[in-house]
């Protein structure tokens, strides 16, 4: 006997574990998914074994697992494999719901019931507050009332706001951002006479905000007055009085 083929008969697919992590939970950015995420999961193969674990989004394939197989061998993959963490970088979805799908496919082919997980992904910072204005709370004052509306049609919820105090020139340090309510109103002071930019921008529910998508509005605050109520009291000029006397022929005068 010079060779020989042997056929395996294998019709069962294999099986994958429960998956866990991130990328397969409810979302722990609010609820949304963000940045890079992953999923572990086993596969189990009574046959040939196990030769790859693949992960896809929306039937595109993202990342697989492939196991060291010998085809020389009766069995030439493993029998399980696992657990393998696949990972995910979301910013490759657009932001809205997308379907992620976990398949383990053995030596002969089979493959395992899809395991499949439905998320939400929400990457994007909110665009810029609308309608953006500041009113001086005191005429020639330096606090300022900020008032805005968020805008609609957001994925995320917005939560919350963020404004910074700028010079309006562009040159010189900015004020550290500081917290306000997501439709506001802020009440805002400026460090003192001058012009002044005022920035607001937007976080959602999934923790995304960009400086880069603010809204601008500009105050100015007029110099302080060099006149003042001070307590100085002010002084009269007078003419001084200057006495001179002079003896003449034995008689003596006084002038003013």
């Amino acid at each position: 006997m010079y060779g020989a083929t042997v056929t395996l008969s294998d019709p069962t697919p294999p099986t994958l574990s429960a998956p866990s992590g991130a990328l397969w939970g409810p979302g722990e950015a609010g609820g949304f998914h963000k940045g890079t995420e992953s999923v572990t999961v086993s596969a189990d193969d009574v046959g040939g074994g196990v030769a790859s674990i693949a992960l896809s989004a929306d039937g595109r394939a993202v990342e697989t697992y492939t196991a060291p197989c010998n085809f020389t061998f009766a069995q030439p993959c493993p029998s399980s494999a696992g657990p393998q963490t696949l990972t995910l970088p979301t910013t490759q979805l657009s932001d809205g719901t997308h379907t992620l799908t976990l398949v383990a496919t053995d030596a002969a082919g089979n493959q395992s019931t899809v395991a499949s997980q439905i998320i939400t992904v929400e990457n994007g910072a909110p665009p810029p507050p609308v309608g953006l204005s500041a009113t001086a709370t005191q005429p020639g004052g330096s606090t300022f009332t900020a008032t805005w509306s968020d805008p609609t049609g957001q994925l995320a919820p917005i939560t919350s706001a963020l404004y910074q105090v700028c010079p309006a020139s562009g040159s010189g340090a900015c004020s550290a951002p500081a917290s306000a309510p997501s439709a506001g109103p802020a009440t805002v002071t400026v460090p003192g006479p001058g012009s002044w930019s005022i920035a607001v921008w937007l976080t959602n529910a999934a923790g995304n905000a960009s400086p880069a998508n603010a809204a601008h509005t500009n105050v100015v605050v007029p110099p302080s007055s060099s006149g003042g109520s001070g307590t100085g009291h002010s002084a009269t000029a007078t003419t001084p009085t200057i006495h001179v006397t002079e003896t003449l022929r034995g008689a003596s005068w006084w002038c003013m």
